[in-house]
């Protein structure tokens, strides 16, 4: 209460005119504007920037999870029930993402491009809020083995839209005497997402996990584990802790600031 009584006391002091004076000095009104007017600029220009960080973070971080988990070992993760179990504790995950990502080529009627393949579990997609939120055509409610869903800008270069056939072919194909012998496998496209990034738009390309495994000529395993926190500002303490929980197994972790450094 005192401190707003000086203040008031300094403000009048210095806007009030002298006993002789019947008006405002135009000094003391181009002072006053002139202060008003930089403070008003510079919350807006505050407020902006903060919205525009705000809603790059969630584009570039959204769908690539804040901490991930990696193996150490080329043949995958495959106990990744055991490192959920382990991981319980830590209050402050929101969501355990588990997937396999590899580069294929991806192909319509007359149009390919390569793309980048991540296989998922239809529940697991669900809780992607990025891309439930973004759905412009069909819909991720499942995603069942034989469907695929495929960013705006990607479906637009190979002419296709929601219900089109989608062929899909892999590196790791089949040996045969004459070599290896590309898989390459048709789904049918259950919904568009746009997320105003063309890097996302453009390559990525969900399947149902066995899906996934089957094209890769894998097992019953993931190439890496997304972790959503409740805080991606303190993702770096979160990460301390789940490297803790996790020194027992072969696995390593990085936060989206590692990820993103280069």
């Amino acid at each position: 209460m005192r401190s707003f009584l000086f203040e008031w006391w300094v403000s009048k002091r210095y806007l009030k005119p002298k006993n002789k004076e019947r008006f405002f000095s135009l000094i003391t009104i181009l002072s006053f504007i002139g202060i008003s007017s930089g403070v008003a600029i510079l919350i807006i220009v505050m407020s902006v920037m903060n919205g525009l960080r705000s809603e790059l973070f969630d584009k570039l971080i959204g769908i690539n999870g804040h901490i991930l988990i990696y193996p150490y070992s080329e043949r995958g993760i495959d106990n990744s029930d055991q490192i959920k179990e382990n991981l319980e504790e830590i209050k402050e995950i929101k969501n355990f993402f588990p997937m396999l990502e590899a580069q294929v080529l991806v192909m319509g009627e007359s149009q390919s491009s390569g793309a980048l393949l991540r296989g998922v579990s239809g529940e697991s997609l669900k809780t992607l809020e990025i891309i439930q939120k973004n759905i412009i055509a069909g819909n991720i409610n499942s995603l069942d083995p034989g469907e695929a869903v495929i960013g705006s800008r990607l479906a637009s270069s190979l002419g296709l839209s929601k219900g089109d056939n989608l062929t899909l072919l892999s590196p790791r194909g089949i040996s045969s005497p004459f070599g290896t012998v590309p898989r390459s496998s048709s789904f049918d496209i259950k919904a568009i997402f746009e997320i105003g990034m063309t890097e996302y738009d453009g390559n990525i390309v969900f399947l149902n996990i066995s899906d996934a495994r089957e094209i890769l000529n894998l097992g019953d395993v993931y190439g890496v584990i997304e972790l959503m926190v409740t805080n991606a500002d303190n993702s770096q303490l979160i990460k301390q802790k789940i490297d803790k929980k996790l020194e027992n197994f072969d696995v390593f972790s990085r936060d989206w600031r590692q990820t993103n450094a280069h």
